[in-house]
């Protein structure tokens, strides 16, 4: 009687282990896919930022391209009045006509 008692407290052990190891499989498993994912989130999310700096680069340089073209100095060769007009009606045509004004 005593030998069946300690067969079945020993079954009861082994099935109460056996849950346990099977309940800590399925939460570490759970866990590694949420990790996983998440690692997964994070790096679309540095991939996207590495792109809009990327974008963000170019449309400086864009920018600073116009910029300089539209404040380019305009030299004057000629001292005589008709020059000087045709300076100031070109410096204010390259400022106020440009096809991309900022």
């Amino acid at each position: 009687m005593k030998e069946i008692l300690f067969y079945i407290i020993g079954a009861f052990l082994a099935f109460a282990l056996l849950q346990g190891y099977i309940h800590y499989k399925i939460t570490s498993g759970v866990q590694a896919e949420l990790a996983k994912e998440l690692l997964k989130t994070q790096n679309d999310a540095i991939a996207k930022k590495a792109l809009d700096t990327k974008n963000y680069t170019d449309v400086i340089a864009k920018t600073q391209e116009k910029i300089i073209t539209k404040y380019k100095t305009i030299k004057l060769k000629d001292e005589t009045c008709e020059a000087k007009l045709k300076g100031l009606k070109d410096a204010m045509d390259s400022y106020f006509n440009t096809p991309n004004s900022l």
